[in-house]
């Protein structure tokens, strides 16, 4: 069965607190019974995930605002529209390079916590 949801109605809500310095999160979509779950994240400026890496590839697309993600090291600039793959066990991080919220999907497989 097809499931729709509007992404500006999630990201006008308020978004429940990831307790990682300014990092906010929402399922999007999780759908029962299947194998993925889409998320938005939000990071305020300023604010940082913590450096990590997961056993599944998730991919990510840029909804507004202007980042950094980090892959095993190395820093690289987004912005709206840019959607990027992280490799299983590839280290990552994300960070807020802007001075307005940096918003992004992250599309990634059900019950694996990413970011």
């Amino acid at each position: 069965m097809m499931k729709n949801q509007e992404c500006q109605k999630i990201l006008d809500h308020e978004l429940s607190t990831n307790a990682i310095n300014g990092v906010s999160a929402h399922v999007v979509l999780d759908q029962s019974g299947e194998d993925l779950c889409m998320r938005a994240f939000t990071i305020e400026p300023g604010g940082l995930t913590s450096r990590h890496s997961h056993d599944s590839a998730h991919e990510i697309f840029v909804h507004s605002g202007r980042g950094q993600v980090s892959l095993n090291g190395e820093w690289r600039d987004l912005s709206s529209g840019a959607a990027v793959l992280i490799p299983a066990n590839e280290e990552h991080q994300f960070m807020n390079a802007g001075t307005k919220a940096f918003v992004f999907m992250c599309l990634d497989p059900k019950g694996k916590e990413t970011t």
